[in-house]
C-alpha cells in the first residue's frame, strides 16, 4: 500500500485521518471505513504514523468545530466570499450558479406532509433562512429566525395530449425554476415547486443558490426530505437529531483560524505548482470563442458500463490508487491529444468536510483545486497514473485557499471570454438517493435535471450508481456541437478501455479513434497514384509547364509565381550548381525558411540531378 493514496481515497470519501498525541484519530463518514479498510489501516499504522508526521511537521490541531459566539457581522466563508462576488458581477440576474435536485413522485400524495417536511428542513439549517447584505462595506450574513417557505404548486394536468409533449413540458418547466434568480439580499434562497401531473403522478424540485449550498448538501437535501416526509406522513413529527453546529459557526471559525502561516504555505504550493500555465487549452472548438462568455449550455449524456468500472476498480487497486485518479488520467490523455499539447490543467472540487461535526450540515464547503499533469506521448500509462496520483494528493493537502484566492495571487492575464487558470472541469460522484418508498404507498426517484448553462468549456461529471457510472459533459454550446462532444465521449470510453492492455506501453498507442472512425481515416489516406514510373518529378513538373505555362503554381503570402516563372528560376539555380560540379549522388544542402526560395531550390536540385537535403534553419 502507498499510503499517501490510501490516505486520498480516504480524503475523498470524507474521513478524515490526523495525528493527536502521537495516535491516530479517525473522524468523518464511517460508512466509508469498509473493513478491508479498516484492516488496512491496522496492518500499515506505522507508515501512516511516519507519513502524518512528516507532513505536519509532528503535530496536529485537528480539534473540532463548536457553536461559536456569534458577532455582530458574521463573516462569510471564503468560498462564499467568491460566490458572493461573482453574483455582483452579474448584478444579481444570473441564475448561473442556482443548484437545483428534483424527483418523480408516484403515488398517493400528502402536500401538506411536502410543505411540513419542507419547513422542519428550512429551520434545521440556518444556510437556507441565510441573506447577505453589506456591512461596512464589507459582505456579512444575516440569518432570519423565521422565513416562509417558497412553495408552489403548478398543475399541468390535462394540457398535453401525448406522453412525448408532456415530458417536454415537464422539463421546460424545471428549467423556468432553475433559471429564476435569487435575491441573495432580500428573498429565501431555497425554493421549492411541485408539478401535478396527475393525482398519483407528481414532480418535485428543490433548488438552492450555490452560495449556501454544494453537491454534498443535495444529498443531504434529499436524504432528509425522504426522512421527515415519511415521519410527517405517519405522524411522527421531526425525527432527525439536532444538528451539533450550523453554517455560521464554522464560518466564524475559518476566519479565526485558516490564516497566517498553514494558509500561506498553501498558498505557495498553488503558485508554484501553477506557474508558467498556459492561459487557454485550446481545445479544437466549431466555432470561434466569442468576446464574452455567455453561459449558455447543454448536456451530453453517456455510460461507462459496470464490467469496464469493476475492472478499472481493480486496476486502480493494484497500483494502489483510486479510481478517480484512473478515470482523470484517461482524461488528461484525450485532452492532450485534442489540444496537441502536453501541459493539461484540469479543476475538480473537493468536498472540504473532514469533520464529523460538518457532515450533515446544508452548506458551501466544496472548494475547487487545479490538477496540473504533464502529458508525455513517450510516458507509460503507468507512470503517467503515479504522477497524476501525486498531483491528486498534493491537492488535497493543500485545500484551503479558495479558487478565486489562487487566481488573484497568480493574476493571469483575464478575459470575459476564457475562464481562468482551466476551462475544463473532471468530478467522480457517489450515487445520492435515487429511489425510496414511503409506507404511504408513494414511491420517489431522483430525475435528471438540465440547466441549460455551462460556467466552463467542458464540464464532465461521473457519477457512480449500481450500474456502472453514468457520465454527463456539460459544454458551452457558444463553442461545441452537440456531435463534436459525443465524438468526444466515445474517444474517452475507447481510452477507458484500452487502459489494462496498454498499461506499460507509451500513452500515445493508447487506441482512442472507433472502428468507423479509423475506416475513414484509412480511406483519406488511400492517395495512391498511377504515374510514370521512368521520369523524375522534376521531369513530370515540365510536363505541366508545357501545358499551362501561366497557370499560377505557388503562392506564399503576397508573392506568387506561376509555372514557367518558377521552371525558369529552377532552371538557373540548376545550371549555376552543374557549373559547381554537382551531379548525381552529389548532397546539397538547402537551409531556408518557409519561403518561395525553398521550392525553388529544391525543384533546382532536382534538376541539377543532385541529392536535395533540407535544413531546419
Amino acid at each position: 500500500m502507498i499510503v499517501s493514496e490510501f490516505l486520498a481515497e480516504l480524503k475523498r470519501d470524507g474521513v478524515h485521518v490526523s495525528l493527536d498525541g502521537g495516535e491516530l484519530v479517525i473522524k468523518g463518514n464511517k460508512a466509508a471505513l469498509t473493513p478491508e479498510r479498516i484492516g488496512e489501516l491496522k496492518a500499515n499504522k506505522a507508515a501512516i504514523l511516519g507519513f502524518l508526521n512528516e507532513i505536519s511537521g509532528g503535530s496536529d490541531t485537528d480539534e473540532p468545530i463548536t457553536v461559536q459566539q456569534r458577532p455582530e457581522h458574521i463573516p462569510l466563508s471564503l468560498v462564499q466570499q467568491s460566490y458572493w462576488f461573482l453574483n455582483q458581477l452579474e448584478d444579481g440576474q444570473g441564475a448561473t450558479y442556482n443548484m437545483p435536485i428534483a424527483f418523480r413522485i408516484k403515488g398517493e400524495l400528502n402536500v401538506d406532509a411536502i410543505r411540513e417536511a419542507m419547513t422542519m428542513i428550512l429551520q434545521r439549517h440556518e444556510a437556507l433562512r441565510t441573506n447577505f447584505v453589506m456591512v461596512a462595506d464589507e459582505p456579512g450574513q444575516v440569518i432570519q429566525d423565521e422565513v416562509e417557505l417558497d412553495f408552489d404548486i403548478i398543475d399541468i394536468e390535462g394540457l398535453m395530449p401525448n406522453v412525448a409533449e408532456l415530458e417536454s413540458e415537464i422539463n421546460r418547466r424545471l428549467i423556468d425554476v432553475i433559471r429564476q434568480p435569487f435575491d441573495l439580499e432580500n428573498e429565501p434562497l431555497f425554493r421549492v415547486r411541485l408539478l401535478r401531473i396527475t393525482a398519483t403522478d407528481h414532480v418535485m424540485i428543490m433548488c438552492m443558490h450555490h452560495i449556501v449550498s454544494d453537491g454534498w448538501s443535495l444529498n443531504i437535501l434529499s436524504k432528509e426530505f425522504i426522512q421527515l416526509y415519511g415521519a410527517v406522513s405517519a405522524g411522527k413529527g421531526n425525527i432527525l437529531p439536532p444538528l451539533p453546529i450550523q453554517y455560521a459557526d464554522y464560518a466564524i471559525w475559518q476566519s479565526e483560524h485558516i490564516k497566517g502561516a498553514p494558509y500561506d504555505r498553501q498558498l505557495d504550493y498553488w503558485k508554484q505548482k501553477l506557474a508558467g500555465l498556459p492561459p487557454l487549452l485550446e481545445l479544437p472548438s466549431d466555432r470561434p470563442r466569442p468576446p464574452a462568455q455567455s453561459y449558455r449550455g447543454e448536456t451530453c449524456k453517456f455510460t461507462i458500463s459496470k464490467s469496464l468500472v469493476d475492472e478499472l476498480t481493480e486496476f486502480s487497486r493494484r497500483e494502489s490508487t483510486t479510481l478517480f485518479n484512473v478515470l482523470l488520467t484517461g482524461l488528461d490523455i484525450l485532452l492532450a491529444r485534442y489540444a496537441d499539447t502536453e501541459d493539461i490543467a484540469v479543476g475538480t472540487a473537493i468536498a472540504n468536510r473532514s469533520r464529523p461535526e460538518l457532515e450533515g450540515l446544508i452548506g458551501f464547503f466544496v472548494n475547487t483545486v487545479v490538477l496540473r499533469n504533464r502529458v508525455d506521448s513517450n510516458t507509460t500509462f503507468r507512470d503517467l497514473l503515479k504522477q497524476v496520483t501525486t498531483t491528486t494528493l498534493e491537492a488535497y493537502a493543500n485545500p484551503d485557499v479558495p479558487f478565486d484566492g489562487v487566481v488573484e495571487a497568480l493574476q493571469p492575464e483575464r478575459s470575459l471570454s476564457v475562464p481562468p487558470i482551466f476551462q475544463v472541469m473532471f468530478r467522480l460522484h457517489n450515487q445520492t438517493v435515487q429511489k425510496a418508498s414511503t409506507d404511504q404507498g408513494s414511491d420517489i426517484e431522483a430525475i435528471t435535471t438540465e440547466t441549460k448553462t455551462a460556467k466552463l468549456d467542458i464540464n464532465f461529471s461521473l457519477v457512480e450508481t449500481e450500474q456502472g457510472i453514468q457520465g454527463n459533459i456539460e459544454y458551452a454550446t457558444d463553442l461545441f456541437d452537440p456531435d463534436t462532444i459525443e465524438r468526444m465521449a466515445g474517444h474517452y470510453l475507447n481510452l477507458l478501455q484500452s487502459v489494462t492492455n496498454y498499461v506499460d506501453d507509451p500513452v500515445s498507442r493508447l487506441p482512442m479513434l472507433t472502428d468507423a472512425e479509423m475506416e475513414k481515416v484509412h480511406e483519406w489516406n488511400a492517395t495512391n497514384e498511377v504515374y510514370p514510373q521512368d521520369e523524375c518529378m522534376h521531369q513530370l513538373f515540365e510536363k505541366v509547364v508545357a501545358r499551362v505555362p501561366n497557370k499560377r503554381a505557388y503562392v506564399v503570402g503576397d508573392e506568387s509565381f506561376t509555372y514557367r516563372q518558377l521552371n525558369d528560376k529552377a532552371n538557373r539555380i540548376a545550371h549555376y550548381l552543374k557549373a559547381n560540379g554537382i551531379g548525381p549522388e552529389v548532397r546539397v544542402g538547402l537551409c531556408v525558411g518557409r519561403t518561395p526560395h525553398m521550392a525553388i531550390g529544391a525543384l533546382g536540385i532536382f534538376k541539377s540531378d543532385g541529392v536535395y537535403v533540407p535544413l531546419d534553419p
